[in-house]
């Protein structure tokens, strides 16, 4: 009888200590014990309560201007009155900018100095234009003597100036003066492994001991092979 009732005892009081069950935390004290990382928070600035706060006379804002005015917010992005990036920049379409084909401008006065052909490798050898640069002859001033010019655009006042002072302008084609593009697609082999190319090395390794009498061999009408 004790034995039966030691045992209620016992399975009354696991019960009761397992509804009764703390929530577990890793800390002690709970949640509402929970203090801030030293040096996170400050003390809050007390604006408006004489000198000997630390904070009287203009409360922290400063002598007169813009942010020293009460109801002052700044707007995000204001840069102090010039054009903000949020506006500086395009919100929709796209620009040709990249596919802009640029000229070295070489004008009609520079040209006095040569005799008779001019083309882009002499203005280059000249220092007038870059190694590899299309080149534009514009009409500023007059040309002297009759010249046979190449190049890859004239003005219009510049074929006339030239054709005047009794030269020719030949315009070169800007296809040809750009650089080949490769034809062929250049197809990447995607990577392997190192089982996988340990395996790739072994196939090639039995096929290389394959005995080359087999590949002489010849068969008959019949099925039959021939040497």
């Amino acid at each position: 009888m004790k034995e039966e009732t030691s045992n209620k005892v016992n399975s009354e009081g696991a019960s009761a200590s397992k509804n009764n069950k703390k929530p577990i935390s890793t800390f002690e004290g709970g949640l509402g014990h929970l203090s801030s990382f030293p040096y996170s928070r400050h003390k809050m600035k007390r604006l408006g309560r004489g000198k000997s706060s630390g904070h009287g006379g203009t409360s922290t804002k400063g002598h007169k201007g813009q942010r020293s005015r009460s109801g002052f917010g700044l707007l995000r992005g204001f840069e102090g009155g010039q054009m903000p990036l949020v506006r500086r920049l395009p919100k929709f379409g796209f620009t040709n900018n990249r596919f802009k084909v640029k000229y070295d401008i070489v004008n009609l006065s520079d040209l006095n100095r040569f005799d008779s052909e001019v083309d882009p490798t002499l203005l280059y050898q000249s220092g007038l234009v870059g190694k590899q640069a299309l080149v534009k002859i514009l009409a500023k001033d007059s040309l002297n003597k009759p010249l046979k010019i190449k190049a890859h655009y004239f003005s219009q006042k510049a074929i006339e100036l030239i054709k005047k002072a009794g030269g020719t302008a030949d315009k070169i084609n800007i296809a040809s003066a750009m650089p080949a593009a490769d034809t062929q697609e250049t197809k990447t082999s995607p990577k392997l492994s190192k089982k996988e190319e340990l395996q790739a090395d072994k196939a090639e390794s039995t096929k290389e001991d394959i005995p080359s009498s087999t590949e002489n061999n010849t068969s008959d009408v019949n099925g039959n092979t021939k040497k």
